[in-house]
């Protein structure tokens, strides 16, 4: 099994999302000012279907927030909150969290943390 490699530098948004958002087997996404659209519902007038999911690449805290349902999200390693959060696109034509944390002083992969009440 290959270890995916965390990006040095946050991906630039590929516009054309490669995974599939809107329940289709293939790619349906299309990145249009920080919002995804479902490629299938293009009429002439345009997207019909979509602008209401935040962009995972350019737009990757308000993605965050709205797709992670949890108070925090830690470093793999240390569990110290992450910062700078992005998305990035893996070998498995997925996409991954990933943030900088500052007690390893690297880029580590996000798991979600939900604070104890």
């Amino acid at each position: 099994m290959i270890k995916e490699l965390i990006p040095a530098e946050p991906q630039e948004c590929p516009t054309h999302i490669p995974v599939p958002f809107f329940g289709a087997i293939y790619p349906d996404a299309q990145c249009i000012e920080g919002y995804l659209w479902d490629e299938d519902s293009y009429t002439d007038e345009g997207y019909t279907s979509g602008g209401d999911i935040p962009c995972p690449f350019c737009n990757p805290v308000e993605h965050t927030e709205q797709f992670i349902k949890v108070d925090k999200v830690v470093c793999d390693e240390c569990s110290t909150t992450l910062e700078n959060l992005h998305w990035c696109l893996t070998s498995v034509k997925s996409i991954k969290l990933y943030g900088h944390c500052s007690n390893c002083k690297c880029n580590m992969w996000a798991k979600a943390d939900a604070e104890e009440s």
